[in-house]
């Protein structure tokens, strides 16, 4: 029985660092309005808007080397007022101009709002790793405690 016990504890701790470690990795919106209808201010993702893992795309490039942040902006594109969401990375050591930087936009974009955030999936609100612990860890703990306790 105490072996069973055992492969019970240390199934659901598995599980558990397994959930922590997928929920490090930040998540985005990325989409805009100007393509996506749903991307607009407020978003309404029911029209196909996904997140996206953002270390997925550090892949891409190896000179992405810092830690990802979800980037939101409004920018006024040949007039027409544009919402942006995406995965940005800022310059390593704070170096440099960060995300919201106007510099790297061409004359015809110009920047009416930027913000960027790192605390949670999504700048609109996703899963964060707390609400993810708590799902993952709420069902372990009451597996470990019938045996256990």
């Amino acid at each position: 029985m105490a072996k069973i016990e055992s492969l019970l504890f240390f199934g659901a701790l598995t599980i558990l660092l397994i959930a922590v470690q997928g929920s490090l990795a930040i998540r985005c919106w990325t989409c805009s309005s100007d393509r996506v209808p749903g991307c607009t201010d407020p978003m309404n993702v029911t029209y196909g808007v996904d997140l996206t893992n953002c270390d997925n795309e550090r892949q891409h490039s190896p000179y992405l080397q810092s830690i990802a942040v979800c980037k939101k902006a409004k920018q006024r594109v040949n007039g027409n007022l544009v919402t942006v969401r995406s995965c940005a990375w800022p310059p390593p050591d704070n170096r440099g101009e960060g995300p919201c930087s106007e510099s790297s936009n061409p004359s015809y974009i110009k920047m009416e709002f930027c913000e960027t955030c790192s605390d949670k999936d999504g700048c609109n609100g996703g899963n964060t790793v707390t609400s993810t612990l708590i799902g993952l860890g709420v069902p372990a703990l009451l597996v470990m405690s019938k045996y256990y306790f």
